[in-house]
């Protein structure tokens, strides 16, 4: 067989190692069709026996194999190369870098080609399934809003079923109104669900979720329950320096406790004290924490200026293991800093 000599190289003339090729296009191939291979045949044209002592791929999605035997002279071996295309779509070029007992000690093979996307099934694009209609997503997911306006968001959806799918009317909370486009949905049509989220009539802040109930003529689930979720934060419109200065401020002597290692049942006592050092009495909109483990003393509504208060809270470590890290978010009416958040922190032992 003969070799031409594209990646050549030897130690005087007792270790030649000869590379049919030191790069290959796998040209284009689909995503669906799964991983492609190829091999790169040497062959030694020395004196001396050659040894492939490793092969390093430069992703997790290129693997190799590679003849572990020694090779003699005259002999053949090969390094494979393996590429997954995988949610990999577009271009590609990678290397695999192949350490032999040979000079120089790295020699590097390309691998390259283009990979075209797999065709999207319609439960690829709508993968959560809701009777005879799918949707992209359970919940729908408003996104961060300020107190400022109402916030549209539109959500799309496809009749999976072989009927007609009416959709008759909605149980929300008042400041949602929902509308339908279209009101019927055809079977294999697409359409969308339109949400009209007013935060100021909502009255809260930080991640929020409400119920709503769609009832239409879907014969597999006539009456559909969706969570509407949003992340609330508070509007302050533009202020002077001025104005600044005169505003409420909220200043937290600590913002976290570390409370080391702890055995599993204890309660973790912490304390985060603040003060207004702003010129107008502050508001405590909202305090919440991210576990119902962590559970707050009294909360005050209000704090005048120059005054201070100790925010106490308490970490019920029943069932917990290893490490944690707990958080409470303050929100109030500082127009510098109207969202604070508290750590709470450490290890926990079962015995």
């Amino acid at each position: 067989m003969f070799y031409s000599t594209v990646s050549l190289f030897s130690v005087g003339q007792d270790k030649t190692i000869v590379f049919n090729s030191s790069e290959h296009d796998f040209g284009l191939i689909k995503e669906e069709n799964g991983p492609v291979e190829y091999s790169f045949q040497f062959v030694n044209q020395g004196i001396d026996t050659i040894n492939i002592k490793s092969v390093n791929a430069s992703c997790g999605c290129t693997t190799s194999g590679w003849s572990k035997e020694a090779i003699v002279p005259g002999d053949t071996g090969y390094v494979k190369a393996q590429f997954n295309p995988l949610n990999r779509p577009g271009i590609f070029h990678k290397t695999l870098k192949v350490s032999t007992n040979a000079e120089p000690a790295v020699i590097v093979l390309h691998i390259k080609g283009s990979v075209l996307p797999k065709p999207q099934s319609i439960a690829d694009d709508f993968p959560s399934s809701n009777g005879g209609i799918r949707m992209k997503f359970q919940s729908f997911h408003m996104g961060k809003m300020m107190t400022q306006s109402p916030v549209k968001r539109s959500f799309n959806w496809i009749n999976v079923s072989d009927q007609n799918i009416a959709f008759d009317s909605v149980a929300a909370p008042g400041h949602l109104q929902i509308s339908f486009s279209p009101p019927i949905l055809k079977p294999e049509e697409k359409g969308a669900i339109e949400v009209i989220y007013d935060p100021v009539a909502r009255n809260d802040f930080g991640f929020v979720v409400d119920s709503i109930k769609i009832f239409s003529s879907d014969s597999l689930n006539p009456i559909k329950d969706i969570r509407i979720v949003a992340s609330i934060v508070e509007y302050f419109p533009p202020m002077s320096e001025k104005e600044l200065k005169k505003a409420p401020r909220i200043e937290f002597l600590e913002r976290k406790h570390d409370f080391g290692h702890v055995v599993k049942g204890n309660k973790i006592k912490s304390s985060f004290k603040f003060a207004n050092t702003g010129k107008r009495e502050l508001t405590i909109r909202k305090v919440e924490t991210n576990c119902q483990c962590v559970s707050l003393d009294s909360i005050p509504s209000m704090v005048g200026p120059g005054d201070e208060f100790t925010l106490n809270t308490t970490f019920d470590t029943s069932g917990r293991y290893g490490t944690q890290q707990k958080t409470i978010t303050v929100f109030s009416n500082d127009p510098t800093s109207p969202i604070n958040v508290l750590t709470i922190k450490g290890r926990i032992k079962n015995d």
